[in-house]
Order: C-alpha cells, then structure tokens, then sequence
C-alpha cells in the first residue's frame, strides 16, 4: 500500500523502479498466504475446491488487470493506477487485521536461512511436488506467452479495432474463471489429478490448432480467437488442481509450497513474456508456437511425474 502510494508522486524513474520492486514484494505475501491457508484448512478434495474458488481472483487478475488498468490510465491518468492499487491494499489491510483468522497450528519457529533454503531444495527434488508444479507453470507460462503479444496480433495484425479488442481478452477472462469453476464442481466425481491430465490435453490439443491457424491463416481472426478461447478454458481445469496436488501432501511447510509454486509459476510466465519479444517477426507465429511449446511441454511433465505418481 505504501510502496503503490510512493509509485503515485515518485519524483523519478529511479525512484519509481525501486517502490515498484517493494510493491511486488509486499504483494507477494498474499498470494503465498492465500494458498497455505487453503492447505491448512482444507484436503485434498476440497483444497482442489477452494483452489478453483481462489482463480476468481488470482488466476483472472492477470487478464483483467490490463484492462481495467487501460481504462484508468486513459481517463484518469497514469498515477491514478497506483492510487487505485494502494486503495485496494488498504482494503486488504483492513480485511487482513479485522476478518482473517491465523490457520498455521504448528509452533513459530525461528527463521534460519540454511534451514529455509534446505526446505525448498527438498521439494525442488521431490516429484509429488515438482511434477504438478511444472505441469501447472508451464500451462500458465503459455497465457504469458499470449498476454503482451494479444495487443500486436488482433490490433495491429488483424486490424481489431481497440475499443473491441476487450471483448476478445474479456471473453477469454470469462472462460478461465469458468473452467475453473466447472473443474471446482466435478472434481468431488473425478480426481484432481484427472481433471488436471485432461485439462492439459485440451489445451495442448488447442495450442497446436492454434499454431497452425497462424502458420496458415485459415479462418482469419475468428481462426486464432477459437483456439486461444479453448486453451485458456482448459487452463482453468488445469491450474486449481496442479496448486492442490502439489500443495497437499506438504502440509507441515504449505508456506514453503506455496511460495516455491508460485515463484515456478511467474518466473516461467517472465520468461515466455520475454521469449515471445526476443523471437518477434511481425506475425503470429511467435505467440501461437511459444504458447503451444508450453503447452506441449506441461503435457509430457503431467504424463511424465504427475500420472504414474498419482495412478
């Protein structure tokens, strides 16, 4: 809250670097928190349950967030974004002194340092964790491939007009959330780690319809906007129960989990947001073949780590 408040009146662009470093930073202990507490108070059916509740907010706000954040920026101004995001820290502040209840029931233990980077490095190594975790980075590492690139393909490349453009990544937002919620019903029927395997093959099944619309240009704009619509649904399926199989069977260090997931998760979305600017050619190619890449290779880790671990 702080940190957004000092990006608002930053006097330079030195200034403003370094309190956005401390706003991530901050803003990091709710997505880390909010996922142990889900361990802490949930197993494993249920933690799938409430996962897929949790992408309502967590997993559509990278979509949702450019747009609203657009709409700001053009009516209100660019340092009015940050009033915004320390009016919503503050709202958590609040909800986090008055409503929220402490879930960790193990004794507080002192913070060493060796002793938290030997705890990360044995779940780094073990594949109840690692093999859902990857399954679920790469998967979303794909919606980073296509986040920065949508703007240039249907805009520039198809000639979307701006105004309409938030239709298309809207609908995708909606189709993320619901694929959520669907897989949040049925998985009490079917195993997370089912729903999961399917999920990632719908996706990669996409991708690669994706690709080759754009390698071809069959179907237009309507070609690439079905597959993407398709792969970021099935990403919700996807991504509640990979956090849940991953997260429930190291209860006795969820927050170690929980931030080692999500580091995985963004630090793999970094990396495809910057492959997709490095490999740029002034076509589709780019985002279509890194979100099928992506999409390929969380499908041979879930077949690979995730099936056989969880037959």
């Amino acid at each position: 809250m702080l940190a957004s408040l000092g990006c608002a009146v930053a006097p330079s662009v030195e200034t403003f670097t370094g309190l956005r470093l401390l706003q991530a930073l901050g803003a990091g202990a709710g997505v880390v928190a909010a996922r142990a507490m889900v361990r802490d108070l949930f197993e494993p059916i249920e933690a799938a349950r409430m996962f897929s509740a949790l992408i309502l907010v967590m997993g559509a706000a990278p979509i949702l967030a450019p747009l609203a954040g657009g709409y700001v920026l053009v009516h209100m101004g660019w340092s009015a974004i940050f009033l915004v995001l320390a009016g919503f820290g503050l709202a958590c502040l609040g909800a986090a002194c008055f409503r929220l209840r402490e879930t960790h029931r193990s004794p507080v233990r002192a913070l060493l340092l060796g002793a938290i980077l030997a705890k990360y490095a044995r779940l780094a190594m073990d594949r109840r964790f690692l093999g859902p975790a990857l399954t679920g980075g790469l998967c979303l590492a794909g919606l980073f491939a296509y986040i920065p690139s949508a703007p240039f393909v249907f805009i520039t490349l198809h000639g979307v007009p701006p105004e309409d453009f938030g239709w298309i990544f809207g609908a995708n937002a909606v189709g993320y959330v619901a694929g959520a919620q669907i897989s949040g019903r049925i998985v009490r029927r079917y195993r997370p780690a089912a729903v999961a395997a399917r999920g990632v093959v719908v996706m990669a099944g996409a991708a690669l319809c994706l690709m080759a619309a754009a390698a071809t240009g069959v179907g237009g704009t309507a070609g690439l906007i079905a597959p993407l619509f398709v792969g970021i649904t099935a990403l919700g399926f996807v991504l509640p129960n990979a956090a849940a199989l991953a997260m429930v069977p190291f209860g006795n260090v969820a927050g170690y989990a929980s931030a080692l997931l999500g580091s995985l998760q963004f630090g793999l979305g970094a990396a495809a947001s910057t492959l997709v600017g490095l490999v740029h050619d002034g076509t589709a190619m780019p985002m279509a073949a890194t979100f099928a890449v992506l999409s390929l290779a969380g499908l041979a880790v879930n077949r690979r780590l995730v099936s056989r671990a969880t037959a």
